[in-house]
């Protein structure tokens, strides 16, 4: 929790010892930006708001969260509920408007309750659901990302109920553990490997003095 680039002599000791750095999701006020920007350190950012300035690498949440949810809706599900994410993370907000936008646009009414991003958050938001009578639960959910969708799995199974027969599953990110689930987890991809490595590219011509991004 807090800020993981908050050690002041942490940063210090790298100063020596790099010429550039790629920061990933740093925190938007947090002191390793504040530092970078006033020693001169060229950095790059993946994962970070950008109107906040600098460079910075993201994925297009929320597309992915409209696929997500078109989806749903292609199924003929109409009570999508959306498990969204932690407020302070910049993928939380997209994904949840996304899934908004397309709910809205299908005449159907959003549905969201923050479940974090972990299993654990998933799982005890997906308990309470399922204590409401059948003809009020989801038929659906979208999750924030892959750990909480895992979560709500281990809640509906639990139950005694089947996926997707009783209670569709989309998730977020497309991480390794999506093909262990039982059953394998449909999720949308973030290319995270993609994106760090265009990270690191803007980093390089960065420091060759390139600007033309």
């Amino acid at each position: 929790s807090g800020d993981p680039y908050s050690t002041s002599s942490r940063i210090s000791e790298v100063d020596s010892r790099v010429d550039g750095m790629v920061l990933v999701m740093p925190p938007r006020a947090g002191e390793i930006i504040r530092h970078c920007q006033t020693i001169g350190m060229p950095f790059v950012s993946l994962l970070r708001p950008f109107q906040d300035g600098g460079l910075t690498v993201n994925a297009d949440d929320y597309r992915g969260s409209c696929l997500a949810a078109e989806h749903l809706l292609s199924l003929g599900h109409r009570r999508i509920v959306h498990l969204s994410g932690n407020e302070d993370a910049v993928t939380t907000a997209p994904r949840e408007q996304g899934y908004r936008d397309t709910m809205t646009a299908a005449g159907c009414e959003p549905w969201v309750i923050n479940a974090g991003f972990d299993w654990t958050g998933g799982q005890a938001v997906m308990d309470q659901l399922l204590d409401l009578p059948p003809s009020q639960r989801p038929t659906a959910v979208f999750a924030a990302n892959d750990l909480c969708a895992e979560g709500a799995m281990r809640a509906i199974k639990a139950r005694g109920l089947t996926i997707p027969d009783d209670i569709a599953i989309v998730g977020f990110d497309d991480t390794w553990f999506a093909t262990m689930t039982q059953p394998a987890l449909t999720t949308i991809r973030m290319p995270i490997p993609e994106m760090g490595a265009l990270a690191a590219r803007m980093l390089i011509d960065l420091l060759d003095g390139k600007t033309d991004f």
